[in-house]
């Protein structure tokens, strides 16, 4: 079976003009036809399917060809060769304008330059959809640096402006300040790190120091209590 590429550029090489219709089908028009339409071929899709005008054939030459014509008065040409689909557009070229049209040859060296063309520009549309994709990848991680630079920025002025909003919303103490309020030594350790770790030790190492004394007390009396 001819393929959809192959099939196209039969129907280019007469000049008709190619119109993209959906899902991947196009419709091929001619401009020089004297009838009501102009689309000598229709619905032509990568199935392979497509249908090519023959209502306005005549029945001699629809009966010595073969032409199945369905009711719409279209003729299948799922199933063509390349020679009978280029005799088949030539009589409807023909029974469109009123005008004798000469078949064009097509030969495997056309069809082949022709597929390799339309494979370089899908290549080339690739490359270009490629790269566009690209640079709005790097756009995209620009835009999210940018929006984390922002908020560590934000952050950083942000803090200070709610110290000193807390400073202001402590209440007055004009009546005391002369009395200097006893310092805590816990809310010292505060001020600086590991401070719970120091508080821990000292504690240790003061329970440690009582448990001493108190043993070595108690030896001193179970000494002097032998003695008597």
């Amino acid at each position: 079976m001819v393929s959809f590429e192959e099939k196209k550029v039969i129907f280019k090489s007469f000049k008709l003009k190619e119109k993209e219709i959906s899902n991947g089908r196009v419709n091929f028009i001619y401009p020089e036809s004297k009838q009501k339409g102009q689309v000598l071929a229709r619905e032509l899709q990568p199935s392979g399917n497509g249908y090519v005008i023959g209502k306005y054939m005549p029945n001699e030459v629809l009966e010595k060809n073969g032409y199945q014509v369905d009711a719409r008065g279209w003729i299948s040409i799922k199933d063509f060769p390349k020679d009978e689909l280029a005799k088949l557009i030539t009589e409807a070229m023909k029974s469109m304008s009123g005008q004798e049209v000469k078949m064009v040859q097509m030969n495997e060296a056309v069809i082949v330059e022709k597929q390799v063309e339309h494979a370089e520009e899908v290549v080339e549309e690739t490359q270009e959809d490629t790269v566009i994709e690209s640079d709005q990848v790097e756009a995209a991680v620009g835009e999210i640096e940018e929006a984390a630079e922002a908020s560590l920025i934000t952050t950083e002025v942000e803090a200070p402006v709610e110290k000193e909003a807390v400073k202001i919303q402590k209440p007055d103490t004009q009546h005391a300040a002369h009395k200097e309020k006893p310092v805590d030594p816990y809310l010292e350790y505060e001020q600086y790190p590991l401070s719970c770790l120091f508080a821990w030790v000292g504690l240790a190492l003061s329970s440690m120091e009582t448990g001493f004394l108190i043993w070595r007390n108690a030896i001193r009396k179970y000494g002097e209590l032998r003695q008597k």
